[in-house]
């Protein structure tokens, strides 16, 4: 049972953690040229000689190289499209990674609830700082004829580096699997 004379230090703590959850959710925007008759377009090909998709070395290896290919593959073979070579290909998959370091800041008044007189209320506050990185993976969609940018799928979110390899997968698969919800547009 909740006790009230707790209740607005339990407010708080809720507030804080539903924040939290709320920052780590992937953030997914699109653009398409809306031209494009996607519906005719059933294969796909990763570009040859793309530039790499960062100058960063957290992001630029093998490792994640090899995920979000894996990912998009699965993606885009869930939606129909099969994996040709680049010559037979209606589309042109590529994509680009970037991290940003970002800074929070809160401040919340924290001088309000019960005591033993009843409630109380102040002008405390407390403010919090919070540095973190966040991640971005482009995806384009490309006509294979001429390069030009068919769609494009962007996913930001939170990132923590003390993720085990089992979770940065599965945190590529989800930011993959949201960007591509939206392909191919409607």
């Amino acid at each position: 049972m909740l006790c009230t004379r707790n209740f607005p230090a339990w407010l708080l703590v809720t507030g804080l953690l539903l924040g939290l959850t709320a920052c780590s959710s992937i953030q997914v925007t699109t653009d398409y040229d809306p031209q494009t008759n996607f519906t005719a377009l059933r294969s796909y090909a990763w570009l040859a000689n793309a530039r790499k998709p960062s100058d960063d070395p957290r992001l630029h290896n093998s490792l994640v190289d090899a995920r979000v290919r894996a990912a998009v593959d699965r993606e885009l073979a869930a939606k129909g499209y099969s994996k040709t070579e680049p010559a037979s290909a209606n589309l042109l998959i590529t994509y680009y990674l970037g991290l940003e370091s970002k800074i929070d800041v809160h401040t919340i008044h924290s001088s309000y609830g019960y005591g033993y007189r009843g409630w109380y209320g102040g002008m405390g506050t407390e403010t919090m700082v919070d540095q973190y990185d966040e991640g971005s993976i482009i995806l384009d969609v490309l006509d294979p004829q001429g390069s030009d940018l068919l769609w494009r799928g962007t996913g930001s979110a939170r990132v923590s580096t003390s993720n085990s390899p089992e979770e940065r997968e599965n945190r590529i698969n989800q930011a993959v699997s949201k960007i591509l919800a939206s392909f191919p547009p409607q």
